[in-house]
């Protein structure tokens, strides 16, 4: 919201530095690009890190390893000694 709001927030009528109305509307568009591609980007490469993790260390814990605990199953050592 403050990224599609910098470019009316910075027209004279919010005290800015005086942008124009049709200015602000050009801005606008221009943060509305801007914020489109950063959006594409993120799921682009969350989409990459999530394969990349999968293929190399799983995204699941094995199911042995979460009924024993995973300190037990990946350290050799409990958490908690009650």
């Amino acid at each position: 919201m403050g990224t599609l709001l910098a470019a009316f927030l910075g027209t004279e009528m919010f005290d800015g530095q005086g942008i124009k109305k049709e200015t602000a509307i050009a801005q606008f568009m221009t943060q509305a690009l801007g914020l489109g591609v950063t959006l594409v980007w993120s799921v682009v490469a969350t989409i990459i890190i999530v394969f990349i993790c999968k293929a190399t260390v799983g995204l699941r814990v094995p199911n042995g390893d979460k009924e024993t605990g995973l300190e037990w199953a990946k350290h050799g050592e409990p958490s908690y000694t009650l």
